[in-house]
């Protein structure tokens, strides 16, 4: 049979330069053109319906497709520059082949065909092939990234290694094989050789790749130099030792180090139990299959092969690769991070991994569920490894004395449990044992533990170690034991009913803590103490210590006592209605001087305080009472003025119907009583405001909070703090624009000012009385009329008296200037009660006609 043109293109190949060919090589060239040939059937009948849908796929198609190809092989064999060569003269070849090629497919594929097959060359001629068919060793890889097919030794090239006549080309590569020694392995060998993998142990022919890479690149199987794997053999071999392979990763975590061993969680060690549970099975699956390979005499349809061992291999390949990564990620997780971690498993689609996650989940949240349990029923922190989201604070624990306080007499929890929770050995730090005794880790806090879910456990735990520890509650061992009837068994299966039980413990635990406070250590009526004497709600009580204290706070600082101050202390108390209040609390009343410094007098630094204790200081802590403590100073400074100002209004008015007749002072005492007029209405609309408007408002919130009793000791802390700080902030004028205290240091200023108008008052209220004794030699004796004497007017009279005037109408001026400022400022707060205020004290427009007044001519105190 010829080939004009196929022959012609063997023949130029073989004899590129034209050189005239022997017989021989004729017949050579001939059997190289049959061979090609049948190479070019094979190609075009692997489409369905033959070359001809092929050719239907277009020309660009089939050259694309064998470029493909092309580069493939280079790409395997490493020569990335000759693939980027190919697709260069591809992509001209496309564009050019009309003019130099007519099927430029047909004879890419014809000579990537020949380089397919062409051996290497032989003596007789440099180009000239055998026709011998390529053996599959010669193929290179499909998946050298999976594992290293053995690779076959080659054969002997020789001009004599032409076929016998009569043989086919199957029998002529068995003979070829047989005389070489490489015949496939036995499939018994093989198929024991993967029983020792799945066991992670090397086998006579497979084995595992000791290279050092083997982390980086995964899994590496190598085989025998002499071992001979089919490729489909091949294949099914290294899908099994993947199987191997996963168990070697898996059996290295129940081998830990004994460093690591040492510090391996109770959560961990769960983990290592259950896995090794599944290990367990994993042993009885080797060893049926260690018994079936041992059978004699098995039918061949019953006996063991690589294909039977692959699906009964499947599902134990799936659990291995959850364990794998399971394992692989625990090694840097811990605690509740680890049960994070396998929980994030569960969100998947495959219901075999969602099966097999929960019930792993069940087993290793164990240990977490207990220490859950522990701190929900008795307020207790049981975690030696550190693994609970809720731990001890560090700080808390380093600056804690220590000895520890004794638990009550009732308890029958052990000492030891005592000292690890850390019990508080003082009032000091019984203080801070709610908020910085225990912290929240979100780290080790597991998903299926919401936020909101995980503060109510954080909660309850807290409510009854405080309970306990700090309230030496007598009734603990009733609300331990009333929790625990209540609680069920915490597991992850049950995740509704563990939210139930939580959902109970809180409430019941917080109720208990509430009611502790409440009604054993009668907080509320310790908040209403504070709210009368440091908020200044006893009128009468406040009335006596001012007028008794009056004396000695107008002398220096320095020469002030604290025992003078307590007793005058006591006898306001004895003096007013105070002396019907609770012993116990009149004791924690007492009275101070703040820190001085030179220059100022008792009115500057004398203070109220009022003293608490564990476990009251947990509500009314240093900054609640500093809190307090600011609103006691600004208020006992508006009343010290409203008294000096109600006695410069006595006197003035008094005297005038009385003793003080000079008509040319009359005007500057109508003025004078004017701008006190209007000093009174300015500071007894600020001190109404302070006591109805705010004090009085916010201590109806608080009741409505504290008459409901809900939620925990958290809400009861906040409750009060958003009291203290709406007080704070709307009696001290907080929050304007500009400084966050500018209108405080204005109203500061004003009252300044108040008590210089009121001491400029006095010097001409002296001077007035001085001159109508002169005028009137024999006043008329009256019992109300002050005892001040004066002597006779001397020369310098008329100067001491105009200096008196002048700051008269000078402190006057200044007031009602800085009080036209403050109005303004308080109309433009963007608080709506401090507007009103603004309202309430130019109720009918007088600052607004002087702000209108003082624009017009040019100056303007409020602008």
């Amino acid at each position: 049979m010829s080939h004009p043109p196929l022959s012609t293109l063997v023949r130029q190949h073989l004899l590129p330069n034209g050189a005239p060919s022997s017989a021989r090589e004729d017949a050579f060239i001939e059997d190289t053109t049959e061979f090609a040939q049948s190479i070019l059937d094979t190609h075009l009948t692997f489409f369905p319906g033959g070359a001809g849908a092929l050719d239907g796929r277009g020309e660009a198609g089939r050259l694309r497709e064998v470029g493909d190809q092309i580069r493939q092989r280079f790409l395997r064999q490493g020569n990335t520059a000759d693939a980027l060569r190919v697709s260069n003269l591809l992509g001209r070849l496309e564009a050019q082949h009309p003019r130099v090629l007519s099927d430029p497919a047909a004879h890419l594929q014809f000579l990537l065909s020949l380089a397919l097959s062409a051996p290497p060359p032989s003596d007789t001629h440099p180009n000239a092939p055998t026709s011998r068919p390529p053996t599959r060793a010669e193929r290179p890889p499909t998946r050298a990234s999976a594992a290293h097919p053995p690779p076959a030794p080659p054969p002997p090239q020789r001009a004599e290694d032409t076929p016998p006549e009569g043989l086919t080309k199957a029998e002529v590569l068995r003979r070829w094989r047989e005389g070489n020694d490489s015949t496939p392995t036995p499939a018994p060998a093989l198929l024991r050789d993967v029983v020792y993998i799945l066991q992670g142990i090397d086998g006579a022919h497979v084995r595992f790749s000791s290279s050092t890479d083997a982390a980086e690149v995964g899994m590496l199987i190598s085989f025998d130099s002499n071992t001979r794997i089919p490729r489909p053999t091949f294949d099914l071999i290294v899908r099994l030792s993947e199987l191997g392979w996963l168990y070697k990763r898996v059996s290295a975590f129940l081998r830990p180090s004994p460093s690591t061993e040492q510090g391996q969680g109770l959560i961990a060690q769960s983990l290592s139990h259950h896995i090794q549970a599944h290990l367990t099975d994993y042993y009885r699956l080797i060893a049926v299959l260690e018994s079936q390979l041992s059978r004699p005499g098995v039918r061949p349809d019953a006996a063991l092969t690589l294909g039977r061992l692959g699906v009964w291999t499947e599902e134990w390949r799936l659990r291995m690769r959850m364990m794998s990564a399971i394992v692989e990620g625990a090694a840097d997780a811990h605690g509740g991070a680890l049960v994070s971690l396998i929980h994030g498993y569960t969100d998947n689609g495959d219901p075999f991994i969602r099966k097999f996650t929960a019930s792993l989940l069940e087993e290793v949240s164990k240990p977490f569920f207990h220490s859950l349990h522990t701190w929900i029923t008795s307020g207790e922190l049981l975690d030696p490894f550190d693994e609970f989201f809720v731990a001890l604070n560090p700080d808390f624990s380093s600056s804690a004395p220590s000895s520890s306080l004794p638990a009550p007499s009732s308890s029958s929890i052990p000492n030891v449990a005592d000292a690890q929770n850390g019990a508080p050995a003082g009032a000091q730090e019984t203080g801070r044992i709610w908020e910085n005794k225990y912290v929240v880790r979100d780290g080790m806090r597991p998903k299926f533990v919401g936020e909101g879910f995980g503060r109510k456990i954080f909660s309850t735990g807290k409510s009854l170690n405080f309970i306990r520890y700090s309230c030496r509650d007598e009734d603990w061992v009733s609300t331990r034991n009333k929790l625990s009837s209540a609680d069920k068994v915490l597991k992850y299966s049950d995740i509704p009913s563990l939210e139930r039980s939580i959902d109970v413990a809180f409430s019941i635990a917080s109720q208990r803590l509430l009611e502790v406070l409440f009604d054993k250590f009668r907080l509320l009526d310790h908040l209403a103490a504070l709210k009368r004497y440091l908020m200044l709600g006893a009128g009468d009580f406040i009335d006596i210590l001012m007028e008794s204290l009056g004396p000695s706070l107008a002398r220096p600082a320095n020469t002030l006592y604290r025992h003078n101050l307590t007793a005058t202390l006591e006898a306001a108390v004895r003096g007013s209605n105070a002396s019907f209040d609770d012993p116990s609390i009149l004791r924690r009343l007492d009275a101070r001087m703040l820190e001085y410094s030179r220059g100022e007098i008792g009115w500057d630094v004398f203070t109220l305080e009022y003293r608490v204790d564990a476990p009251l200081d947990a509500v009314l802590d240093p900054e609640a009472m500093r809190g307090y403590r600011k609103v006691f100073n600004w208020l006992w400074r508006l009343k010290r003025v409203e008294m000096e100002l109600g006695r410069g209004w006595k006197r003035a008015v008094v005297g005038k119907r009385t003793f003080l007749k000079v008509p040319e002072l009359d005007h500057d005492w109508h003025q004078a009583r004017l701008a006190m007029a209007e000093m009174i209405h300015f500071v007894r609309q600020l001190q109404a405001y302070a006591q109805l408007e705010v004090i009085e408002c916010s201590w109806a919130a608080l009741l409505e909070f504290a008459n409901k009793r809900e939620g925990d000791l958290d809400a009861l802390i906040a409750a009060h703090r958003e009291y203290l700080d709406r007080i704070v902030g709307k009696v001290l004028l907080l929050g304007g624009k500009g400084r966050g205290d500018e209108m405080l240091q204005r109203m500061r200023k004003l009252l300044r000012i108040i008590l210089e108008f009121r001491a400029a008052t006095d010097d001409l209220y002296a001077l007035t009385l001085s001159l109508s004794s002169t005028l009137n030699p024999h006043p008329p004796s009256r019992s109300s009329t002050p005892s001040t004497t004066h002597p006779d007017a001397p020369a310098g009279s008329d100067e001491a008296l105009h200096r008196a005037r002048t700051q008269v109408a000078r402190s006057a001026g200044e007031f009602q200037e800085l009080a036209l400022q403050v109005v303004l400022g308080l109309q433009a707060h963007p608080d709506l009660d401090v507007r009103f205020l603004a309202v309430r004290l130019g109720f009918n427009a007088f600052y607004r006609k002087g702000a209108t007044a003082a624009g017009g001519s040019g100056g303007g105190g409020g602008k």
